[in-house]
């Protein structure tokens, strides 16, 4: 069993504010998560009609262990708490542990490998 699945990745996108991109041509929708106009996580939400589809790619994507990924999509974890754990980690360009062009170095390479 997945532990975050097609149910989960939509609850957490709206939780979380995402701007949903529909791509037509591709097997996947792209959630793009915002903090202060920059954008600082995105994942896939498979297009499939089966809600235990497997979305497993969602807490790398969203730099969280997979429990607290599972918690966000079940609502114990918050946007806010989910903004603490990335600012914890020096992802946002706000960060007190790192510098604003580190935070954003570590954002554009996290785009580039994410293979999404």
């Amino acid at each position: 069993m997945a532990i975050v699945t097609k149910e989960h990745a939509i609850k957490i996108a709206d939780k979380l504010g995402a701007v949903i991109e529909k791509r037509s041509k591709k097997a996947h929708d792209l959630a793009l998560i915002y903090h202060k106009g920059q954008l600082v996580a995105q994942f896939g939400i498979k297009r499939g009609s089966r809600k235990e589809l497997g979305h497993d790619h969602i807490p790398n994507s969203l730099h969280i262990r997979p429990r607290q990924a599972r918690l966000l999509g079940e609502c114990p974890l918050s946007r806010e708490n989910w903004l603490e754990i990335m600012s914890e980690q020096g992802l946002l360009l706000n960060s007190p542990t790192k510098s604003g062009k580190n935070a954003a170095m570590k954002i554009i390479n996290m785009f580039r490998n994410s293979g999404i």
